[in-house]
Order: C-alpha cells, then structure tokens, then sequence
C-alpha cells in the first residue's frame, strides 16, 4: 500500500509545482492568475508578458517535469506508473499551491505521452501542428489533438488493456474540462 500512495501524493506534488505561475510572479512580477484569461499555462504566459518565446519556456518546464517525474518511476509496475501519470495531470490542473486552480494540462500531457506512448505523442503533434496552421486557435489545436489520443492508441498498439484505456479516457477528460470555457467560447 505504501509503494502505492507515496509516489502517487509524490507524483501530484509534482505536477502540482505551477511552472508559468512561479516564472511570471519571480521574473516580471505578474501574479498570471490575474492577468489574461488566468490560466497559468504556456499560452497566457506568453500572451500577459507579451513575448512568444515565454510560450515554449513554461511548455517545456511542464513537459520535463511529467516526464522526469516518471522516468524517475519507472521501475514500479504499470499500474502505479500509470497511477502517478494520473496525478501528475491532476496536479497541474488543480495545483494545492494555487487553491486547486492550474493549468489546462496540455503540456503535461506531451510529457507523459512522450514517456509512456511515444508513437501517440508524434501522431498528438502533426495532428497539433496541422489544427492550428487551418484553425490558428491553441485551444483547438489542443482539443484535437487530445482527441486523437486514444483512436492512435487503438491504430498503434496490438495489445490493449482495460487500465491503459481506462487512463487515455482519463487524460482526454481532464484536458476538456480544464478547456470548458474555451468550448463554450468556441461554440459562440
């Protein structure tokens, strides 16, 4: 049970570090969750601070941080790596640092991608890329992407378990949530 709960808590403790908070409010003094849409992700970092570069800065702090975390885990079996992949998403999303307030869990999403299905991760990226060169919206971009997680998994992989499906509806659920207002704001 302890090898179970500790890199779980761990894991969200983690995930719930907020990267594009922490980077705005030390460099340039902007409490992010107050400024532009109050996301603290890669996109409103970029947007309040004014400069694309700050984008890719916080996209990648995220990316790294989810997937160290569970290069760091690999040696516990499946379920717990997938259960402290779980909680890393949930930690960026609803960060206990931030009154359970976060980012939308995109960037974090590449990182355990990139670790535990790195042939999804390609497919999430050009059909990324491709979204938003037709939409020039993130947001959708993400949305799409995301979506495509688990049609890839069923394309890409042979063996299927229930948990890994279970885990890939997971992600897919969470990221919408944290895009509801971007859904209704797209449905305007």
């Amino acid at each position: 049970m302890f090898s179970f709960i500790l890199p779980t808590a761990l894991s969200y403790f983690v995930g719930a570090l907020p990267t594009g908070y922490l980077f705005a409010r030390f460099f340039f003094g902007i409490d992010i969750t107050k400024n532009g849409s109050g996301n603290i992700g890669a996109t409103n970092v970029a947007r309040v601070i004014g400069c694309k570069k700050y984008f890719f800065l916080i996209f990648f702090l995220d990316f790294l941080k989810a997937f160290l975390a569970l290069a760091l885990l690999a040696p516990v079996c499946k379920g717990v790596l997938l259960a402290c992949a779980s909680m890393l998403l949930v930690g960026n999303c609803f960060s206990i640092f931030l009154k359970f307030r976060g980012g939308k869990g995109v960037s974090t999403t590449l990182g355990i991608l990139a670790f535990l299905f790195p042939k999804i991760l390609f497919g999430f990226l050009v059909i990324w890329i491709l979204i938003l060169l037709i939409s020039r919206k993130v947001g959708i971009a993400s949305l799409v992407a995301t979506l495509s997680i688990l049609p890839q998994y069923f394309l890409l992989f042979y063996t299927r378990d229930i948990l890994t499906i279970l885990f890939l509806i997971f992600i897919i659920v969470i990221v919408f949530l944290r895009h509801n207002n971007n859904i209704k704001n797209y449905l305007k």
